[in-house]
């Protein structure tokens, strides 16, 4: 009997690993952005929507699809030789509170001018706009940040914003600690220890 009761919770152990390690995780944080030198000399950004809020649930290999996270233009009027020359650095931080993960994503936005005919600022995330947070035991979120143009126009910025859009992924869902399975099978030998006991009781009635 003692055999099938630490059996049974070895078994049941591992389903609810295995079912932990697919289970829908839900995703609750903030983001925001920060700009080095957004000045003179260099296209001047203005962003609104910031900072953000995130709330989503993923299961194993899901994906949210793109979540338009916030906008960026320039009240400049045109693109000049030092908007082209002098791209200002951002950074993208996301903080998550559910569960407990954070992580940021750099770039830099610039002006493009062709020729003086078409004229626009252009907002680039480097390493392809990926970034890997990691959370609770093995698991694993991607985020995927897309590269963003803004107030194209026929000579000069039209103060069109763009909008900056990212998109989620879970690749793996975080499993318990090993502290956790084992307080789970001594719960089910405590259970079964106090099924043979009553078993005995009943037969000594």
């Amino acid at each position: 009997m003692k055999k099938l009761l630490v059996l049974a919770a070895t078994a049941a152990a591992l389903a609810l690993a295995a079912g932990s390690a697919n289970a829908a995780q839900n995703f609750v944080g903030t983001y925001n952005a920060t700009f080095t030198n957004p000045g003179d000399p260099g296209l001047v950004p203005q962003v609104s929507g910031l900072p953000g809020s995130l709330d989503f649930t993923l299961s194993t290999g899901g994906s949210t699809g793109l979540v338009n996270l916030f906008q960026i233009y320039t009240n400049e009027g045109s693109v000049e030789w030092d908007d082209i020359l002098n791209p200002t650095p951002i950074k993208l931080t996301f903080t998550f509170t559910a569960p407990v993960t954070s992580g940021s994503v750099n770039g830099s936005e610039v002006g493009e001018s062709f020729f003086g005919i078409y004229q626009q600022g252009h907002l680039t995330w480097q390493n392809g706009g990926l970034t890997t947070l990691a959370f609770g035991n093995g698991g694993k979120l991607q985020v995927h940040l897309y590269d963003t143009y803004f107030d194209g126009g026929l000579g000069g910025l039209n103060g069109a914003p763009g909008t900056v859009q990212g998109e989620f992924k879970m690749i793996s869902g975080g499993v318990p600690e090993p502290a956790t399975w084992a307080m789970m099978i001594t719960g089910f030998g405590l259970v079964g220890a106090t099924l043979r006991r009553r078993r005995a009781v009943s037969a000594a009635a």
